[in-house]
This record gives structure tokens, sequence and C-alpha cells, in this order.
């Protein structure tokens, strides 16, 4: 049996652990996550900032364990989306997985390159550049949560909430220079009802990422699915990711 060498640049814990349970897929890297390292008051916060540069340094386990699983038992101190991944530390640092940075400008190229990894699956709004493609023997999968080639770009489920939808997607594509632009390989519907808010649309993109992730990675990698290109005359884009700091979730709902 054959297996793939993934890395996985995404923030989503679940979707992370599938990945690691696959019998047909070897996790031997994260990319690194930038906005786990910026800036905080908050000395809990502080804390999983250097579980995290702890594991990206590969160094200290004897401490570096502790102190992830103190982040874990004081969760409901930490802020933010620190509070919201700190599972995601945890896993990442019981596992020893290492962390790359593959961001423009500080690319771990040479480390990237000598590993020869086969796929990179990006559930995450980072905008990979081609040199760091060209190192992945099977480019990249990209994991949307639209029904592309509608919402191209970041944080598409607060549009289907604005504008209205009563059904959405989750698409995985392969990943060129256009953002979100790639062919599809998959596409799985679901409705969004009116009761849902974005944190219920994001559980419902969850659970159908982790049910579809292994087989889309499996099939693609031994030629069995079929890509289509997306209709170019229907195509529409969401704002940059700095426009949504300004946009209060407790407000967005259907």
């Amino acid at each position: 049996m054959t297996i793939w060498r993934i890395i996985y640049a995404g923030i989503d814990t679940n979707v992370l652990q599938c990945l690691l349970d696959n019998k047909e897929s070897n996790v031997i890297g994260l990319a690194r996550l930038e906005f786990l390292s910026r800036h905080t008051w908050n000395p809990v916060n502080w804390l999983f900032q250097i579980v995290y540069i702890l594991r990206r340094r590969n160094s200290c386990r004897h401490l570096e364990t502790p102190l992830a699983f103190l982040v874990v038992c004081m969760a409901g101190l930490l802020s933010g989306h620190w509070r919201r991944y700190a599972s995601y530390l945890y896993v990442l640092s019981r596992n020893r997985i290492p962390i790359y940075e593959i961001s423009p400008g500080s690319v771990d190229i040479a480390v990237l390159r000598r590993l020869a990894p086969d796929i990179l699956v990006l559930n995450v709004w980072e905008i990979v550049p081609q040199k760091v493609l060209a190192c992945f023997k099977r480019g990249a999968i990209n994991i949307h949560p639209s029904k592309l080639p509608k919402y191209r770009g970041a944080l598409p489920t607060l549009w289907s909430i604005r504008n209205g939808d009563h059904e959405s997607a989750v698409s995985f594509v392969t990943v060129d220079e256009k953002i979100d632009g790639g062919q599809i390989l998959r596409q799985v519907p679901f409705y969004i009802e009116d009761h849902d808010d974005w944190r219920s649309i994001e559980n419902k993109v969850d659970v159908i990422a982790c049910q579809n992730v292994d087989e889309v990675i499996t099939e693609f990698m031994s030629g069995k699915l079929t890509a289509t290109g997306q209709p170019a005359q229907c195509g529409s884009v969401t704002a940059k990711y700095a426009d949504y700091q300004r946009i209060d979730l407790s407000t967005e709902s259907t």
C-alpha cells in the first residue's frame, strides 16, 4: 500500500485528525500559521505562543509537552482565535508534527525540496507561492467552503449568509496561480437553513471536509478522480481578509 506524504496547511483540528488517522497518508509537517504569532496582552495566549514556537523549533520537548497540556487545561482563559485553536495546538504537539514556513518572503524551500512531499492540503486563507507548490510531487488540494466558482477568496461563508443563499458547497480543488481558480475534484453541496449563522455553517463545512478529505486525496493521488474546470462566466470573489476585521460575527446570521 502506498503511503502519501502530506503537509497540511490549515486550522481545522478535525480535518488534521482525519489525516493523521488515515492509514494511507502520513502527515510529515504543518504550515506555519502567521496569525497565531500576533501580538497579544493575554499571558495565557503567550503560553500558547511559546508552545507553538517550541514546536516550530522542534526543541525542548521536555518543556513543550507539559506546557501544551497546560494550555488545554487553561483554554477558558485564552482569548480570540487562541482559544478556538487550543485543541489544534495540543494535537500537533502530541504528535510531534514539524512546522514549516510556506508564506511568501520566508519559505523553507531547501527543507521542502529535501522532504519531497507528495501533496499539500490547504484548508486556510493562504496564498501559496508557485515555488512552494513546485516542491510537491502532485501539487496541492484546496478545501474551499463555497460552491465554486462562486465566492472565490477568504471566508466565503459570510457572503453566503449576507446574500441570503439557501445552498452552498464544500469544493475540493487543485491549486494554480489563480486564487481558488483550480480544477474541481469534488463538490459536496449542503443547505443553509434560516436559523444558520456563520458558526453553524462552519460546523457543516467541517463535517463534510472530514467525511471526504481522505477519499479525495486517495483517489486524486491514484488517478481515479476526473477534474473539471470552473465555468469562467459565473465566478465571483470575496473581499480581502483585512476587510473582515470590521465585521461583528455575532450579528452574522440568516
